[in-house]
């Protein structure tokens, strides 16, 4: 089943930049993919396009059959609640306890702003937001401040509150860039286990074929805004990238390029 299809989508901004170029694939449910690609290639381009927070130039993208950008405000709102973020920067309220950075997950799909205050919140989302916590390892440090812990321990933080949020879909915009590597394949592990484990459908962009080979069922590769890899990463080796991070890739024609 298709849970989000990207149709030739495009997206050049004000001043002339064309960040995207008849993008096109799609992505089943429960699938796990990685977009590869240096900076600037698109990525996160396409992840602002798909949630909503961009419109694109051209092309459609639908999400569960509908496209995205055709739906009103409200509608896009709806369509959030079941798009999970993780971020490279984390995105946390530095401030606030860990245990208030997870309840804010319930944001979306709670009655009021002020029910996912910690002293507001009711029993049932409070002992879920434990429950988060408690599947990312970090129940122990619920009270602490969040800028107080490790990047590493944010990052768990952040997809405790991911998971608060029951998403369908995660799009996590490069959740290790920040990390040592010992905390990037801790975040790794506990990203791609938690997702599969509740049959979401995640999509993750990465700078590293090695990880992503560790993880991806399928890799897509951006270069400069067009779609130039999709396989799946049985058929790849790291050795068969050299070409996507080639600052001019030659010969570019309009064809997804081959590895074969």
């Amino acid at each position: 089943m298709v849970h989000l299809s990207i149709q030739q989508v495009g997206k050049t901004y004000d001043d002339g930049t064309e960040a995207l170029s008849s993008v096109s694939f799609d992505v089943n449910k429960g699938e796990g993919v990685v977009l590869l690609g240096h900076n600037g290639s698109g990525k996160s381009t396409l992840f602002r396009c798909i949630n909503g927070i961009e419109n694109t130039s051209s092309g459609k993208i639908l999400y569960n059959g509908q496209p995205i950008h055709d739906l009103s405000k409200k509608e896009i709102r709806e369509v959030r609640k079941n798009i999970g973020m993780v971020f490279q920067q984390f995105h946390l309220v530095g401030n606030l306890s860990v245990f208030q950075n997870v309840l804010f997950g319930g944001l979306g799909k709670s009655p009021s702003s002020i029910s996912v205050f910690g002293p507001f919140a009711k029993q049932e989302m409070r002992m879920k937001a434990l429950e988060c916590l408690d599947r990312v390892g970090l129940i122990h440090v619920s009270k602490k401040r969040a800028d107080s812990l490790s990047g590493g321990q944010q990052q768990r933080v952040a997809i405790a509150r991911m998971l608060m949020q029951e998403p369908e879909l995660v799009l996590a915009d490069e959740p290790i860039a920040s990390l040592d590597p010992s905390a990037g394949k801790e975040v790794m592990d506990l990203l791609w286990s938690v997702v599969k484990e509740r049959g979401m459908t995640v999509i993750c962009t990465l700078h590293q074929p090695e990880i992503a080979l560790q993880y991806a069922e399928r890799i897509i590769g951006l270069h400069k805004g067009r779609f130039v890899l999709d396989q799946q990463t049985s058929q790849l080796d790291d050795t068969r990238f050299e070409w996507l991070y080639e600052k001019n890739l030659k010969n570019l024609s309009k064809e997804v390029i081959s590895v074969d």
